[in-house]
């Protein structure tokens, strides 16, 4: 999960739009739909798999939330449909409540976390996380043939640390959440540099 996973979110979508204007943050948005639909199911499988059995780990991802919300959202931007002011605001305040009790999880955990534990691990799956899907996502946004525009925000999300929602995940269901938090907290703090250089080379 740390690997694959990446902040699309509260991390990415700030910079893209500081970076590539509303145009941008248009794509962003509909990759990190994608992004939290992958989490809310594929991603809470595994993380229930590593306790459970594979009927018991389907069930966990039965009941999240945020799988039918994202399909529902995805849905309504396909179809370009627009939601009644009544309905999109208070969903917006809720939204908007989404990332800063993120980061209060993120916090709480890093209370508790007095060294980062499994350095191998954290390493490993930092290194993965940060460059070498950059790496994949570049290649297969050539092979792709995308406009310049998605490419280059896709890349700076394919370059976004691993997602605060897995520290959620992995203390949900006990799937080493020290190792998950210190793999958030290092790939966070690596991230810096790395999209530093990516973005003076993707708008200069």
């Amino acid at each position: 999960m740390s690997v694959l996973f990446m902040n699309a979110g509260n991390m990415s979508l700030p910079i893209v739009k500081l970076a590539f204007g509303d145009a941008g943050l248009d794509r962003a948005l509909v990759f990190f739909a994608l992004i939290a639909l992958l989490v809310a199911t594929f991603g809470v499988y595994i993380a229930a798999r590593g306790n459970q059995g594979g009927m018991a780990s389907l069930k966990a991802v039965a009941v999240q939330p945020i799988a039918y919300a994202a399909t529902a959202g995805l849905a309504l931007n396909v179809l370009d449909v627009s939601l009644p002011e009544l309905v999109l605001r208070p969903t917006e305040l809720l939204a908007n409540a989404a990332f800063p009790a993120m980061l209060l999880v993120l916090g709480g955990t890093l209370v508790g976390l007095r060294t980062i534990h499994e350095w191998k691990m954290v390493t490993v799956a930092t290194a993965l996380r940060l460059w070498v899907g950059m790496g994949i996502g570049f290649l297969l946004l050539k092979f792709l043939g995308v406009d310049e525009l998605t490419r280059n925000v896709l890349l700076v999300q394919a370059s976004a640390p691993t997602a605060v929602i897995v520290i959620v995940l992995a203390t949900e269901f006990n799937a080493r959440p020290a190792m998950a938090t210190g793999v958030v907290v290092v790939s966070t703090i690596l991230c810096m540099p790395t999209l530093t250089i990516l973005l003076a080379v993707l708008t200069g």
